[in-house]
């Protein structure tokens, strides 16, 4: 169990940011990698209920929360993260240092697509 904010939670905030994904309405879902994907429970936009079932296309079916993220390894459910800590899979390659060493792959790489298109 992870406790305060993960690193994770920051990486994946910062790269919506380079997206131009913010601020994050209801769902926002973001293919990572060919392994990893994620989807954050932004803010509510009216009468939304606190909680929502999100399925990614190949992905296992889960409830996200406010404020939850949701991460996913080749479809299956590697972990349920929030502001507050959360679960993440403690596999030898599929982990949370994983998914932020692939985080911070597509970061940089969404960087030097924008900084190209400019």
């Amino acid at each position: 169990m992870t406790q305060g904010c993960p690193v994770c939670l920051g990486l994946v905030a910062e790269l919506g940011c380079a997206l131009g994904e913010v601020p994050i309405r209801g769902i926002w879902e973001c293919r990572i990698d060919g392994n990893w994907y994620v989807a954050v429970r932004g803010v509510l936009d009216g009468d939304e209920p606190l909680s929502a079932e999100v399925e990614p296309q190949g992905c296992m079916k889960v409830e996200l929360r406010l404020a939850e993220m949701a991460v996913w390894y080749n479809g299956w459910l590697a972990g349920l993260v929030g502001g507050d800590g959360g679960m993440f899979a403690a596999g030898e390659g599929v982990n949370e240092a994983a998914f932020c060493k692939a985080l911070e792959t597509r970061l940089r790489q969404t960087k030097e697509e924008v900084s190209d298109a400019s």
